[in-house]
């Protein structure tokens, strides 16, 4: 029994045996948000997008759960995915390219809107994460996490008018990947049990609230004044997200290869010493070397963002 067990350990998930590049799609709102909200060099009055961005998104994503949550939501979903994705486009096209008329207001307006279409790409996939094993969770997200950071070193190099080009398709492929990926849904095996195994039907509020007190805190220390030498470009975001893939290689050989169990309580450690050793560092390390205490602190927001959407289907079920 112990060996069948170890095997069962090691065997691919159905997504990896049975790949399609659907299971990957949510890589599609990641590279999106990452690439236009970290973009920089574009001069809108002192309006810092990411506020009025992330607002948006949070208040969307709570509307469209109140709606579900009455059970109001099922008929209109399908219908908002490409009206939705072309006010996307448009809201990328003024927030990457310099144009003459992207001012203080407009720039404010396209964050407000790129922040309810990313919203709803992030939603798009819930049904499908919400239906699968953990294993099969676990595949789908760390391996869409590799892909999406090696994507994100090219996007972020490209000058203003292609990368806005590649950022606008962004919210169709992943409308489009996330319809293929419900047709193509893996088969449930098992009951997940791997976060909350003496009570899985519970909503983990202080998870949640843990999760979303963290958030807060990196969102006000990134919005603080932080004196950093300058480092190439392309140095700083090819060693962020090439940590990054390193990060997610593992975790897949740790589960997939070695057998490993990919705990809750794991992953969050990870994730603070990545944010303690950072913020550690930031105060006393000079700004030689603070821009790098900053990516270890981003390699840490990536993680979290991966955390909630493995947890996903161990609350749904």
């Amino acid at each position: 029994m112990a060996q069948d067990r170890a095997k069962e350990g090691v065997r691919l998930p159905y997504v990896l045996r049975h790949f399609d590049v659907s299971y990957l799609g949510i890589c599609a709102p990641h590279v999106w948000i990452y690439c236009v909200a970290h973009r920089a060099g574009l001069d809108f009055g002192g309006v810092v997008i990411g506020i009025p961005l992330y607002i948006a998104l949070s208040a969307f994503m709570l509307a469209v759960m109140l709606l579900a949550w009455k059970g109001k939501a099922q008929r209109v979903a399908p219908k908002l995915d490409w009206p939705l994705a072309a006010l996307q486009a448009a809201a990328t096209l003024l927030l990457v390219v310099p144009l003459p008329l992207t001012g203080a207001a407009s720039a404010t307006a396209a964050a407000v809107a790129a922040g309810i279409g990313v919203a709803w790409l992030y939603l798009q996939w819930a049904p499908f994460y919400a239906k699968l094993d953990v294993r099969e969770a676990i595949a789908c997200i760390f391996c869409a996490m590799a892909v999406g950071s090696a994507l994100k070193v090219p996007i972020d190099l490209l000058p203003p008018v292609p990368a806005a080009v590649v950022l606008m398709a962004l919210p169709f492929v992943s409308a489009a990947l996330a319809r293929r990926a419900q047709r193509r849904q893996p088969p449930t095996q098992r009951e997940p049990r791997m976060f909350y195994d003496q009570n899985p039907t519970s909503i983990p509020w202080k998870i949640l609230f843990g999760v979303a007190a963290y958030s807060l805190i990196i969102g006000v220390i990134q919005g603080m004044p932080i004196q950093a030498d300058y480092t190439p470009f392309w140095m700083m975001t090819s060693a962020h997200h090439g940590a990054e893939i390193a990060v997610s290689l593992c975790v897949l050989w740790w589960v997939f290869a070695k057998g490993g169990l990919l705990r809750f309580s794991s992953l969050w450690r990870a994730i603070l010493l990545f944010t303690a050793t950072g913020l550690f560092f930031l105060p006393v390390i000079g700004s030689a070397w603070a821009g790098w205490a900053l990516v270890l602190i981003s390699i840490a927001q990536t993680l979290v963002v991966m955390l909630f959407w493995t947890m996903l289907a161990d609350v749904a079920h």
